[in-house]
């Protein structure tokens, strides 16, 4: 398997144990900007703490919780570098911040991206949480495969794949042809 800066980077992370100490604290981040910038408790940010260390707390005693975000983050690093680079491609051509801030507005984009991230969320999700939730966990015939390795196998079938883009594509299309016909 190759070895990437990011998959080093996080293993290292690993033997060190700091994953004991880093995840609590970017749940309690995430938790805690949440809550300030919704404002669903108020204003009041001892609370908005309160709740997130709270929050942060439960979530670090949830078994395989920090393989998920150990999973989970150097994918969401890998989208934002890949964002930033563009961002940086794009401007060196001669666009401006204007116009690539309107194109990363536009709903394809946004929808395209929610895509991305949501397949890869359940892709972590089964591979940490997979034998919680699945009906096959408890297979005593010897002969299983992970759900992991199960749900790959059947999503990267050619036929599955093929049904998945094209209804991407005409999921696009139709809400392509929809939005333009309002703008008129």
């Amino acid at each position: 398997m190759a070895e990437t800066i990011l998959s080093s980077g996080m293993e290292s992370l690993m033997d060190f144990g700091l994953q004991v100490i880093l995840v609590p604290l970017l749940v309690f981040a995430i938790v805690f900007a949440v809550l300030q910038k919704t404002k669903i408790l108020g204003e009041k940010a001892d609370l908005n703490a309160f709740v997130a260390v709270a929050v942060a707390l439960i979530l670090a005693v949830v078994p395989n919780f920090t393989g998920f975000l150990m999973t989970y983050i150097p994918f969401i690093a890998g989208i934002l570098i890949v964002l930033f680079g563009g961002t940086l491609v794009f401007m060196v051509l001669g666009a401006s911040v204007d116009d690539i801030v309107a194109f990363m507005k536009r709903s394809e984009v946004v929808t395209i991206l929610v895509i991305i991230i949501l397949a890869y969320t359940f892709y972590a999700v089964g591979v940490w949480f997979g034998s919680d939730i699945s009906p096959y966990a408890n297979n005593t015939s010897g002969a299983q495969n992970s759900v992991a390795v199960e749900g790959i196998s059947r999503i990267t079938n050619p036929a599955v794949m093929g049904t998945i883009i094209f209804m991407i594509l005409a999921a696009l299309t139709v809400h392509s042809l929809i939005s333009s016909s309002m703008k008129k």
